[in-house]
C-alpha cells in the first residue's frame, strides 16, 4: 500500500512537472517569436514557428522522461535504458528475406 501510494506521487509529480515544461516551451517560443516578427516585420508567422517549436519540445521532453521512468522499474539502482539505447541496427534494411 504504501508503494502504490508513492507511485501515485510520482506520477503526479511527473504530469505537473510535465504541464509547467508545456506552458514555459510554449511560452518562450511564442514571445521569442513574437520578438523577431517584430524586428523583422513577418507579423504572426514566426510567433507561430517558435509556439509549435515549443510545444515540440515539450513533447520531447515528456517521451524523455516516460521512457526514463518506465525503463528504470523493476531493475536494481533504478537505472534503465537511455532513450537512445533500443537496441538493434540503426538505418538497417531489417531482417533478411
Amino acid at each position: 500500500m504504501a508503494g502504490e501510494t508513492g507511485g501515485r506521487w510520482r506520477l503526479l509529480g511527473l504530469a505537473l512537472t510535465f504541464g509547467f515544461t508545456l506552458l514555459a516551451a510554449m511560452a518562450l517560443g511564442y514571445y521569442g517569436g513574437r520578438y523577431l516578427d517584430s524586428r523583422l516585420g513577418t507579423s504572426p508567422y514566426l510567433s507561430l514557428v517558435g509556439l509549435l517549436l515549443g510545444v515540440g519540445a515539450a513533447f520531447r521532453i515528456l517521451v524523455r522522461d516516460l521512457l526514463q521512468e518506465l525503463g528504470g522499474r523493476g531493475r536494481p539502482g533504478g537505472r534503465g535504458r537511455s532513450p537512445r539505447g533500443r537496441g538493434g541496427t540503426r538505418g538497417g534494411t531489417g531482417p533478411a528475406a
